[in-house]
């Protein structure tokens, strides 16, 4: 039988990993609510007053992201602090899949499954919404992109070289997060968020598709709703 005094040792024992596991735990953060209940117009300008009240969080190399929300959508924002015109993919993963939202001269979005060896492509990049004018046909083909993706972004060319948006459909599961973006004129230079996490990408940045992904999740940014219906976001510490 185990004696009085083992047990008090191991439950303190329980109690001091507890602790240290919380505390390689960030708190939440909250995604602020779009200013003034109008998002941010998807053309490529973090335009002034759209992206006041946003959480800002940094590239290791200075450059912003902005993170905001409205009770449909989750809008990210990036800012390079280098001239140059951007591309950039958003990983998102919700539960066995994992999307990837292209911009550079189109959009387009590649999924993958996980199965017993990993990550198998199911759809590939389809390219659309190359006209960066504002016709009635481009915004159409914006608007049914977004309806049939779930996702709508602004492609190189349009707004502000050192600019980029996302508008990200928001779902009642929870998602996962990895934020990647890169300057066409320094080719193979890349800025990751969270800037803690091993960067398994590869070539991905640039459009390009494997059948097969090799990439870990750990790390990755969770974004859930709270309890008070507020959207926020977990960065878990490298322990983790």
């Amino acid at each position: 039988m185990i004696s009085k005094i083992r047990l008090i040792f191991l439950a303190s024992l329980l109690l001091t990993l507890l602790a240290g596991c919380s505390e390689q735990r960030r708190p939440a953060t909250l995604i602020p609510a779009v200013s003034q209940d109008k998002p941010p117009l998807i053309d490529g300008t973090l335009s002034p007053g759209e992206w006041d009240g946003a959480r800002e969080e940094s590239f290791k190399n200075g450059s912003q992201l902005f993170l905001q929300t409205d009770s449909k959508y989750l809008y990210l924002g990036i800012r390079s602090n280098s001239a140059g015109m951007l591309m950039g993919n958003v990983f998102i993963q919700r539960g066995d899949t994992i999307s990837i939202l292209h911009i550079s001269a189109a959009l387009g979005t590649a999924i993958y499954q996980q199965g017993t060896e990993g990550w198998h492509l199911i759809q590939d990049f389809n390219w659309q919404c190359r006209d960066a004018g504002n016709s009635q046909a481009a915004l159409d083909e914006r608007r049914a992109f977004l309806e049939q993706s779930g996702w709508l972004g602004s492609i190189s060319y349009m707004g502000i070289p050192e600019e980029l948006e996302y508008q990200i459909e928001l779902t009642a599961e929870p998602m996962y997060l990895f934020v990647v973006f890169e300057n066409v004129d320094y080719a193979g230079l890349k800025f990751i968020w969270p800037t803690q996490v091993e960067d398994h990408s590869g070539e991905l940045t640039h459009g390009d598709s494997t059948s097969n992904l090799s990439i870990t999740t750990e790390g990755w940014a969770e974004i859930t709703v709270n309890r008070d219906g507020e959207l926020e976001f977990i960065v878990p510490t490298p322990q983790e």
